[in-house]
């Protein structure tokens, strides 16, 4: 009910701002809501109380990653076009807040990249462990994952992509692989919070 009510606002939102320089954020958001849902009716899906409409779970955790799919699409246009509105360097000492504007919308272009690659992931929890499209997902996340963490391997937003890439092999019974990412992300030096909270 809350994911609900929290996507109904932010529909709303949208709906009355459709100029709004946070409608890209508002979009991500809904996506997420959209992915939420979907990740409890895929839980929903794997109870044992719940087999006589596991297919009924599936089916809706699908749908809804389908359409949060179309949202994170339009929100990673939007922030895309928020980042490129800016020139390519902004000195740090002459304009601060710039360059920090610059920067947080670097920042939401690459989540948004990560999220569409979510849903991947996510889709692929949405069929039977045993489908040959669950392990088929799983490889087409763990790429995605893979060409996120190419682009920006030196930026946090590529170690989370490559931490994905390693569930995804981890899911797909290759655990010497995904050890061995997870191994390389280990070895990172601890600079920053979000570092230590990554590992």
């Amino acid at each position: 009910k809350n994911y609900d009510l929290a996507l109904g606002l932010l529909d709303q939102f949208i709906k009355d701002n459709p100029q709004h320089p946070k409608s890209g954020q508002a979009n991500s958001d809904r996506g997420r809501i959209l992915l939420g849902k979907a990740r409890l009716e895929s839980w929903q899906a794997r109870s044992p109380g719940n087999e006589g409409s596991r297919t009924e779970f599936q089916r809706r955790a699908f749908d809804a990653i389908s359409e949060a799919r179309k949202i994170f699409q339009l929100a990673r246009d939007q922030h895309e076009k928020t980042w490129k509105s800016f020139p390519p360097y902004i000195d740090i000492k002459e304009k601060p807040q710039e360059f920090e504007q610059r920067r947080l919308a670097e920042v939401r272009f690459i989540q948004a990249q990560l999220d569409m690659a979510e849903c991947t992931y996510e889709e692929a929890q949405t069929y039977d462990k045993d489908d040959a499209q669950y392990k088929r997902r799983l490889k087409d996340a763990a790429e995605e994952f893979e060409k996120i963490h190419a682009r920006y391997r030196n930026q946090l937003g590529g170690l989370h992509a490559r931490a994905k890439q390693a569930k995804c092999f981890e899911e797909h019974d290759d655990v010497a692989r995904a050890l061995g990412i997870y191994g390389e992300l280990l070895a990172q030096p601890d600079d920053s919070v979000a570092m230590i909270r990554l590992k």
